[in-house]
């Protein structure tokens, strides 16, 4: 038999206690799903310099995941102060590098690669002066069927009257224009405002800003059949066309992306000034059949908060569990500084107090070389399988114009650590 003093029973006793704090001061770490992936590129971001020729003001615009799972990031990169190439990088889906590419590009052509033809198309925009008069013209959105085409929606200014038109097109796989047709008619539409995504089924579905009168506009969705631009899909909205008045008051929205949620509603993104060059991020849920979603936030409608003045909500994407991520750029009222800006939404479009640990949002600085003047943009983002969120953009180096390309991925959902190093 084996007896112990109180001594002996103390050290023991002392021993377990020791053991047991150890235990529960090791309990895992619950990590915030806006937290940076820190198994992606360098600690959760990366960043990519083309340094072209001054200001070296290189801007990622569209992030891209090929079949392969590679992240393509597209912009463009400056070789002096009035000229641009076509810039492309190529990264692992971790995030590590492959490849940069930046071509000029003259009008439309072939690089020998589909996607890369793609890419290039999305960046020379189609020339519709042989159409009607227009002098000013700019590329929308872009999007790539399975046969190789690709449909255009391009806004463009009618010499005669100063309005913006917005025109969609479908191109062959060779770049020339097979079928155009304006979406607005006469009507004058928001200038830089419309989106546009390919469904599943294969239909095609715009939307833009329609001008109705002193900052009123409503929103213009346009359904098409499945390869055409000819075509509308009637069961959609009014044979095919749905007109909405933006909420609160009818103020217009700029549009800047479009999402499709598992049931088929549709997700639209955009900002509105209040009071120039003040701005608010928006965010608008609307049905299937194009009406607003009256069970989404207020009637439809959600602003996006911000803390400062100047708020852009530039994509959208939805995870898998249904909420919704706003990706933008927030800069401060006095200009100092931009931060990417990320805001989580339930799916009935309240804000998401769990996003960020207790907050529905988190502001990320990719920093430079800057210091506190560091300025970082967020323009496209993408939603992967496991609820992972990928945002692409650009951030400020130095000075005023040497900007870079830049990504960062948060985790999406929350994360066990047990000891920090995952």
């Amino acid at each position: 038999m084996i007896s112990f003093s109180l001594t002996d029973r103390s050290r023991v006793a002392l021993t377990y206690l020791v053991a047991l704090a150890a235990i529960f001061s090791c309990k895992p770490a619950v990590a915030a799903d806006a937290d940076l992936d820190l198994s992606f590129g360098l600690n959760g971001i990366y960043s990519d310099a083309f340094d072209l020729g001054s200001p070296n003001t290189d801007l990622g615009f569209r992030l891209l995941r090929t079949p392969s799972g590679q992240l393509w990031t597209l912009g463009t990169a400056a070789t002096s102060a009035s000229s641009k190439n076509l810039a492309l990088t190529r990264r692992t889906a971790s995030g590590s590098p492959i490849s940069q590419t930046n071509l000029a590009v003259a009008g439309l052509r072939s690089f020998g690669d589909a996607e890369l033809d793609f890419i290039a198309r999305v960046h020379a925009g189609v020339t519709v002066d042989g159409i009607t008069a227009f002098t000013d013209e700019s590329t929308l959105a872009v999007e790539l069927d399975t046969d190789g085409k690709v449909y255009v929606l391009v806004a463009a200014r009618n010499s005669a009257n100063n309005n913006m038109q917005p025109f969609a097109f479908r191109l062959s796989a060779t770049g020339a224009i097979e079928a155009s047709v304006p979406l607005l008619g006469d009507i004058s539409a928001a200038q830089d405002s419309g989106v546009m995504v390919r469904l599943a089924d294969g239909k095609l579905l715009a939307a833009v800003t329609e001008v109705v009168g002193s900052n009123v506009c409503d929103i213009v969705l346009i359904k098409f059949q499945a390869g055409t631009f000819i075509n509308l899909d009637t069961t959609f909205g009014a044979s095919g066309v749905a007109r909405r008045r933006v909420p609160e008051g009818g103020t217009c929205a700029i549009l800047t992306d479009m999402a499709i949620d598992p049931t088929g509603r549709i997700l639209l993104t955009g900002f509105r000034y209040n009071g120039f060059p003040a701005t608010d991020g928006v965010l608008m849920r609307f049905s299937a059949t194009g009406t607003f979603d009256t069970g989404f936030s207020a009637n439809g409608f959600a602003p996006v908060p911000a803390v400062f003045s100047y708020n852009i909500a530039n994509a959208v994407g939805v995870q898998p569990d249904g909420r919704v991520i706003v990706a933008g750029t927030l800069t401060a009222t006095d200009g100092s500084f931009s931060n990417i800006l990320l805001t989580r939404f339930n799916s009935d479009g309240d804000l998401d107090g769990s996003f960020n640990g207790a907050s529905a949002q988190r502001g990320y600085s990719i920093p430079g070389s800057g210091g506190p003047s560091t300025r970082s943009f967020g323009y496209d983002l993408l939603i992967q399988g496991d609820g992972k969120a990928i945002v692409a953009g650009a951030r400020l180096w130095s000075g005023t114009d040497d900007y870079d390309f830049a990504a960062l991925r948060i985790l999406g959902t929350p994360q066990i650590f047990r000891d920090g190093f995952e």
